[in-house]
């Protein structure tokens, strides 16, 4: 079995402060690269990716290159269209980047927005156990029921959850799927590239967690959802920190 492990920044942004911004992606990189090993011993490739720089040797923190194991792959090109608009939207065109053909060399993808910090390698070492797509919930609400489950399954109400944009905070059940980390099967996550994308994101005024959770309900033949997956990550636009 072979394992891509993308790992998506978008280092420079407008209408935020660049050194607080570098200095998490530093720390979010250096924390999982630490583990390069684990990756390499279990069958897990690394891929960089961002469209806000030209080559992560552009990143004026002199340090941040050291912190790319030597390791990685890496994908770079300033072409952040639709991520000004729809942040899941910005995902997709880095998800783009990438021709078809590498993916298709893979059995899984797991998916890290590197503006995160890991706690520990309790998401990878569920995933080895038993290689499946895996996700975990946005907000931690009674209604967010976990474990195994099959595709359209009914022991997930999804409807309970809201299927369209709306406030998470106005709604006791209103939840999605978190997608700062996560694993999905690749011949599920090409079919996910096939029929959404970043304009119909746009298009729809949707988020990519809202998407997600439907597409994987509909289209995933078998998926976990688990409680946790250890890490703290900054609050988009903020320098506010939260556990999921």
């Amino acid at each position: 079995m072979k394992t891509l492990l993308f790992i998506d920044t978008s280092i420079i942004i407008e209408n935020c402060d660049s050194n607080v911004r570098i200095n998490q992606y530093k720390e979010g990189l250096s924390n999982i690269l630490k583990h390069t090993n684990y990756f390499t011993e279990n069958n897990i490739d690394i891929l960089l990716v961002d469209n806000t720089i030209d080559s992560y040797l552009d990143v004026s923190n002199c340090d941040f290159f050291n912190v790319i194991s030597k390791n990685c792959n890496c994908v770079t090109y300033k072409n952040n269209n639709y991520g000004k608009k729809n942040k899941g939207s910005g995902v997709f065109e880095h998800w783009d980047m990438i021709n078809i053909e590498i993916y298709k060399k893979y059995d899984y993808i797991i998916h890290f927005e590197a503006r995160q910090t890991l706690q520990s390698l309790h998401f990878f070492d569920i995933f080895l156990k038993n290689p499946t797509s895996i996700f975990s919930w946005s907000s931690k609400k009674p209604s967010a029921i976990t474990g195994d489950f099959i595709k359209n399954d009914d022991k997930l109400q999804i409807e309970l959850y809201g299927l369209n944009h709306c406030d998470m905070h106005t709604h006791p059940n209103f939840n999605d799927f978190y997608t700062g980390l996560f694993s999905m099967k690749m011949e599920h996550f090409l079919e996910l590239l096939k029929t959404t994308g970043a304009k119909y994101l746009i298009n729809e005024d949707i988020s990519l967690e809202k998407i997600m959770m439907r597409f994987v309900h509909k289209n995933c033949d078998k998926f976990k959802i688990i409680e946790k997956v250890d890490l703290i990550r900054y609050i988009p636009l903020s320098n506010i920190e939260e556990y999921h």
